[in-house]
């Protein structure tokens, strides 16, 4: 093998290698830039939708601490992000009997939330009423999930 075939194979070898590498860390850069815009941009009271099996939901966030994101699973699910109405009531229920999983006060990672891959859609206050599973966790210094 001559040097020139040998530095050709070695170059190409090389592309083949760092190619790949420099695309998945564009693509990391790009999940990670869109992840901090969104978390910069919810508050407490910003209402999302989020993508599950059985359509999308809509969640309440209640409160972001720096290592927890703070939601209000509503009953609720529509076939469609854009069918999500936020002028019907929204419920929380019991689970099982072929009804939605809600729940009033779920501690998610930040990492965890963003997996869920929410869609601002709205604004409503927060109430004190519904910090009561927030001040709950706050008290036992609770844990999150993800």
């Amino acid at each position: 093998m001559t040097l020139t075939v040998f530095l050709a194979l070695l170059a190409v070898g090389t592309a083949l290698w760092l190619v790949p590498r420099f695309t998945q860390t564009a693509h990391r850069r790009r999940a990670e830039a869109r992840a901090a815009a969104l978390m910069g941009s919810l508050c407490p009271g910003s209402l999302v939708a989020t993508r599950g099996d059985d359509g999308f939901g809509v969640a309440k966030i209640l409160a972001i601490d720096p290592g927890a994101v703070h939601i209000r699973l509503y009953q609720e699910r529509f076939p469609a992000l854009e069918r999500v109405r936020l002028d019907l009531p929204r419920t929380l229920g019991s689970f099982g009997g072929g009804k939605p999983f809600s729940v009033g006060h779920l501690p998610l990672s930040p990492q965890s939330f963003l997996s869920w891959q929410p869609v601002s859609v709205g604004f409503e206050p927060v109430t004190e009423d519904e910090l009561e599973g927030y001040r709950i966790w706050q008290e036992s210094q609770g844990g999150v999930f993800g």
